[in-house]
């Protein structure tokens, strides 16, 4: 009589066919990669925090922040503002230079995580439609929940600073429809990664923010970038996400019209060099082209001069 340990290794050996091997050898590299890139972020501002053990001041922040742009180093860019600002005693006005270098930096980070879930849920997808089981789903999925959650701890990080030492002082408008519309793009960035409950609520702070900005950018001449900016990221949020599209287009047409009005009255009728605000004007302008594509005759009615730029 076979022994049931006898038996259960016969099984076994029976079970490891060559594509079996290959399978499971494909599947335990793909685990040792994702277990050796998983602390790499941790692992790296662990590194600076290292070697950056006394108390930079501002300019030292600042000069390292910039050489890690430089180099490409946006996690590291980051950090050295996300340290400036944390270690400050007194309430932080950033100027603009130094706003635009938190923003640049924590953006990168933000973006490259967003990508990166967004490649995996493709990866995931084309898995999902094979004919056959897939084993590389399980991985996979522990890759989206690792950007997930990354990109969850860094929207956190930021939320924190905004709220605790950005927006309190700012005094002048421009700083805090800025600081507002950041507020509501990272409560947005969190809402599409969180189940339905938690992203209600994460929706719902994102409005929150956007109106706040919107209130106070009515003292903001329409032509200003802030502005500009707010009523692209408000109106893109309100179309793709809350899939409100008329309120979008309404809100974006309006800022175009009438920062069209003030260039005309201003400059005349062009042409216009190109400045921030005709960037950004240009991207509603081709963000509303098509939206009204792809939901003809369907959006709010109000007109806008859609060829505005050549």
């Amino acid at each position: 009589m076979v022994s049931r340990y006898a038996w259960s290794l016969h099984l076994l050996t029976a079970a490891l066919t060559p594509s079996f091997l290959i399978c499971l050898c494909e599947s335990l590299t793909l685990a040792l990669t994702h277990s050796l890139l998983l602390p790499l972020e941790s692992r790296c501002r662990s590194r600076m925090a290292t070697l950056f053990t006394k108390n930079l001041d501002k300019s030292e922040c600042i000069y390292l922040a910039q050489l890690a742009q430089k180099l490409g180093k946006f996690d590291q860019m980051a950090y050295f503002m996300h340290k400036w600002v944390l270690s400050s005693v007194l309430p932080v006005e950033l100027d603009l230079e130094e706003r635009n270098l938190l923003f640049v930096a924590q953006n990168n980070v933000i973006e490259s995580l967003r990508t990166a879930r967004q490649t995996f849920l493709a990866a995931q997808q084309e898995e999902r439609e094979k004919d056959c089981v897939s084993s590389y789903l399980y991985l996979i999925g522990k890759y989206i929940s690792d950007a997930e959650y990354r990109l969850s701890k860094e929207c956190y990080n930021m939320l924190e600073l905004l709220k605790s030492h950005l927006i309190p002082p700012a005094r002048a408008t421009d700083d805090k429809v800025y600081y507002y519309t950041m507020e509501g793009d990272y409560y947005g960035y969190l809402a599409q990664v969180k189940d339905e409950e938690e992203r209600n609520w994460h929706a719902a702070k994102a409005e929150t923010a956007y109106v706040n900005a919107q209130e106070l950018a009515t003292d903001l001449i329409a032509t200003h970038e802030t502005k500009l900016n707010l009523a692209l990221n408000h109106s893109t949020f309100l179309y793709d996400f809350l899939k409100k599209p008329c309120e979008a287009s309404e809100i974006a047409k309006k800022a175009f019209e009438e920062a069209a009005d003030e260039l005309v009255k201003t400059l005349g009728k062009g042409p216009y060099d190109d400045s921030g605000t005709t960037v950004v004007m240009k991207l509603i302008r081709d963000k509303l082209k098509v939206w009204e594509s792809e939901a003809p005759g369907r959006l709010h009615k109000r007109p806008w001069r859609s060829e505005f730029f050549p």
